[in-house]
């Protein structure tokens, strides 16, 4: 479905329901679109894929590019798709970027990238105030949720022409049109099962003016043993995402932040992480103070170290604005805190068993005698 953006014409109030796309071709060039089962582009709006199934494609399930508006993808089930099942993207610098207002709602994702393995279940950037909500996504090779942003080095003069070079992060943050967008009560596991450096839930690049949210997800089993294998991970330049009331339950990393500025992490629960529970890493490419701000979360049984610091992390850029009133415990070990780097946090931090009710199946509710209440720590959902 293609419109015609210069002459105003658009492809509207299409809807697809109950069919079935397969074995689409594969093109090994223009990634994304080629071998895609179905592609929205240049001026569709108000178009629906319903309770359709995709299933050995070449490339991606469902494709929404540039200049699209109020596109659902919903109560989908995509298997085995060569590339990212559901793809939505538009960029500044090739005319007005008017991606907004999509719904990607309780699908079915998993056993994808059977071409290409470097990929996510959902992938959105260059959109706004678009949901991402109710998804189940599972055995993938990479990503499960991925959202992206842009960033100052690779930005292009015609996407912003009254701004003078160089770019920086704050100068290019108002042309960003990533933003405003909600990613919540999604079920991730069993994810980043053949590449590392990846997440169940991903963000990258400077956002636009506007915070993404990241709430009540859960994120399990990301991939196997050490590694770069992360529950919830801030990239390069990531900035003023919201990330509060997530599960992460068996990762690499439970939380890992690269570069990133101006983030909050609020009453999260990370449990079980095999080789590090917070992750904190600072760039020369960042501009002081990043002031992350890291309160009131749950560390539970996590078997590797509490902090991890680099020895390329760059401190004096004051990574984390705020770190206090979290919660650890590491089977009655002792944790270090407000110690080293991090003197001066987590001065009201505990080391205490939280009283999960069933925390080896699965059940992070809290007892009501829990020390986190104490903290001003509230249940997950």
């Amino acid at each position: 479905l293609i419109g015609d953006v210069p002459k105003n014409q658009w492809v509207e109030h299409v809807k697809f329901d109950g069919l079935t796309f397969r074995h689409s071709g594969r093109f090994a060039t223009w990634r994304y679109f080629g071998g895609a089962a179905l592609l929205l582009a240049h001026n569709a709006r108000d178009c629906e894929v319903r309770h359709c199934r995709f299933e050995d494609t070449g490339g991606s399930g469902v494709v929404v590019w540039k200049e699209c508006k109020n596109i659902v993808v919903a109560d989908n089930e995509f298997v085995r798709t060569g590339d990212t099942a559901i793809y939505v993207s538009d960029y500044v610098g090739e005319g007005p970027t008017v991606s907004t207002g999509h719904v990607i709602e309780n699908n079915s994702i998993h056993d994808c990238g059977t071409v290409s393995r470097s990929i996510a279940g959902i992938e959105l950037g260059g959109a706004s105030h678009s949901l991402i909500d109710y998804n189940l996504n599972f055995n993938m090779p990479y990503i499960g949720i991925r959202l992206t942003g842009s960033n100052a080095e690779g930005w292009p003069a015609k996407a912003s022409p009254d701004l003078k070079a160089p770019y920086t992060d704050a100068s290019v943050k108002p042309f960003v049109p990533t933003l405003d967008n909600v990613i919540e009560f999604n079920h991730i596991h069993h994810i980043m099962q053949q590449l590392q450096d990846g997440g169940g839930i991903y963000l990258w690049g400077i956002m636009g003016i506007g915070a993404n949210i990241v709430r009540n997800n859960l994120i399990e089993h990301v991939g196997e043993g050490n590694g770069l294998y992360i529950g919830l991970y801030l990239d390069d330049h990531t900035d003023d995402a919201r990330c509060t009331d997530n599960i992460v339950n068996d990762a690499g990393f439970g939380l890992h932040l690269h570069g990133a500025s101006r983030n909050l992490l609020e009453n999260n629960i990370f449990a079980y992480s095999r080789q590090t529970d917070i992750s904190v890493q600072p760039e020369s490419y960042n501009i002081a103070p990043m002031d992350t701000i890291l309160r009131h979360n749950l560390f539970f049984q996590c078997a590797g170290t509490v902090f991890l610091d680099t020895s390329f992390a760059r401190w004096d850029m004051k990574p984390l604005g705020e770190c206090d009133y979290n919660l650890f415990w590491q089977d009655g070990k002792k944790v270090a805190l407000g110690q080293g780097t991090f003197a001066g946090f987590d001065q009201h931090s505990l080391v205490a068993d939280p009283k999960f009710k069933d925390p080896a199946h699965g059940d992070f509710s809290l007892e009501a005698d829990s020390p986190a209440l104490g903290l001003g720590i509230h249940a997950v959902d």
